[in-house]
């Protein structure tokens, strides 16, 4: 399942795939939780809840409504619903859900914006020139 797809192309806000939806080893940090410090994962993970500092995932991170982050992001996704305030850095996409709030930078390959979402920063996409080299 991909959490950047939209099923039958409604504009209705996504509702994010239950826990046991993700691949195993995919971590939650739910809605009552506040972590500070810096969390580093291989698989998805999903924040319901706070945290401060930052977060390094070489799969996918996902910020759902109720969460609020005040990091730098590191991954290969993301995805925002919640409140980020900190620097994104994707090697894919960046999506902001129409409830997301983000204050920062955004690096990526792509970006996609949502109506209703709110953005104060810059963007900066990198893809591939011809002849191999990166663009910015």
């Amino acid at each position: 399942m991909s959490i950047f797809r939209r099923k039958g192309g409604s504009s209705a806000p996504e509702t994010l795939p239950a826990p046991q939806d993700h691949a195993p080893g995919a971590v939650w940090i739910g809605a009552g939780a506040r972590l500070e410090g810096e969390i580093v994962v291989s698989d998805d993970i999903c924040i319901q809840g706070r945290l401060d500092g930052s977060v390094e995932s070489s799969s996918n991170v996902t910020v759902s409504d109720s969460g609020e982050v005040e990091a730098q992001i590191r991954s290969r996704n993301v995805e925002i619903h919640g409140k980020v305030v900190g620097n994104i850095e994707a090697t894919g996409l960046a999506k902001l859900g129409p409830t997301a709030s983000l204050t920062g930078t955004i690096h990526a390959s792509g970006v996609d914006v949502q109506p209703g979402a709110v953005f104060e920063g810059t963007i900066r996409l990198h893809g591939r020139r011809s002849g191999g080299k990166d663009a910015e």
